[in-house]
This record gives structure tokens, C-alpha cells and sequence, in this order.
């Protein structure tokens, strides 16, 4: 299976974006706005590699884990995978819930012992009511890094490695810099949203 996308050469930066997730140059195509360049993905070719291999996921020679976040920061940062009840839930359009990549913050302990390639699957916490029908794994991300707070030398490290793809506002990260209580920053790629007659259901 193959899926292509046409490109005025003038877009180079989404271009890259494109080749960094295997599509490749194969072509030139006339269209009324004028030549496109043409790239292709092809779906069956595999390189080992988290990026040119999207979405697909490597599930051997990796660790897998939960990840706990919290109802109001899940669906601003996967609003793909919002619950039936949220159906009419406005999803404000940002970085963080456009975005293949998304960096949360965590307080879990475990988190140091994870690397780029492991998999986490997005467990959204209850809304203080029954766990059976609220409390879900939703989605299904790949690590790309883990960082530790203290490895940012400033807050305007911090802030700019955060920013474009956290779920949380400039104000929420100026206050975690301060308190330290979520030192874990996990950044991931967004690669399932798992269909609701899975997510829906109690792990």
C-alpha cells in the first residue's frame, strides 16, 4: 500500500517533515496552480527506524508501560482519542493536540528507566467517577526521549524545549519549574488513537 502527497517546491520545511516520515521524491505533476512535487510512502517497506516507519510500531527488543495523565490535559493533547461522553467537547487548535509530537510532564517514578523506542500506551486517569467507564487506555505512543528537569540549565531552556508540543500553558510550565513536582518530561510520538470499542473498556 502507498500513499502520496503533492508539494509546491517552495515548502521546504514541510517537506522534510514529509522525508523524515518516509516519503520519498518521485516525481513532478501539473496541476492548475502550477508544478507539484510528487512523494510517496510506501507502507510495506520497513527501515527499523521509529520515524520513516510511522505509524507502524516496533514491538520487539523495547519495554512497554502506562502513562497516567489526567482527564483535563488527554483530551487537549490527544483529541483523536476523546471518550463518546466528550463528543461535544471543544478542542481548542493548537501545537499540542495538531501535533505527531507531544512532551508531558510526569511525576511517575519509573519513567527514568524507559528509552527512545519503548512504547507507551495512554491510560486516561477517572473524572472522580466510575473507573469502569472512565478510567481507559486510549492511545498508544512511541518514546523519543526522556529528560530529566534538572538537565535544563534555565527556565528559558525548559520553556522552549516545551512550548510547541506540551499540553500545558506557559504559566502551568513556569509553576512546575518552580516546584520541580513533575521532574519526568517524556516526548513521544502520537502514533494510535485505539478505536472506542477498545478504549472504552476497563484494562
Amino acid at each position: 500500500m502507498k500513499a502520496y502527497v503533492t508539494i509546491f517546491d517552495k515548502h521546504s520545511s514541510l517537506i522534510d517533515l514529509f522525508e523524515r516520515y518516509g516519503f520519498y521524491y518521485y516525481g513532478k505533476k501539473d496541476s492548475v496552480s502550477g508544478v507539484e512535487s510528487v512523494y510517496i510512502k510506501n507502507a510495506n517497506k520497513i527501515f527499523n527506524d521509529m520515524y520513516l516507519d510511522y505509524p507502524k510500531i516496533h514491538i520487539r527488543d523495547n519495554n512497554k508501560f502506562l502513562l497516567s495523565i489526567y482527564p483535563k490535559f488527554h483530551t487537549r493533547m490527544f483529541p483523536d482519542s476523546k471518550l463518546r461522553t466528550e463528543k461535544d467537547l471543544f478542542i481548542e487548535d493548537v501545537s499540542s493536540s495538531n501535533s505527531i509530537e507531544k512532551i508531558y510532564l510526569s511525576g511517575a517514578y519509573h519513567l527514568d528507566r524507559f528509552k527512545k523506542g519503548d512504547i507507551a500506551v495512554i491510560y486516561r486517569t477517572s473524572d472522580n467517577g466510575p473507573a469502569w467507564y472512565e478510567s481507559v487506555a486510549t492511545s498508544v505512543c512511541v518514546v523519543e526521549e526522556i529528560k530529566h528537569i534538572s538537565q535544563f540549565s534555565s527556565y528559558k531552556e525548559f520553556l522552549d524545549y516545551c512550548i510547541k508540543y506540551s499540553v500545558f500553558e506557559e504559566k502551568e510550565l513556569r509553576k512546575f519549574w518552580k516546584s520541580k513536582k513533575y521532574p519526568f518530561l517524556i516526548k513521544m510520538l502520537y502514533n494510535i488513537a485505539l478505536k472506542k470499542g477498545q478504549s472504552e473498556n476497563n484494562l
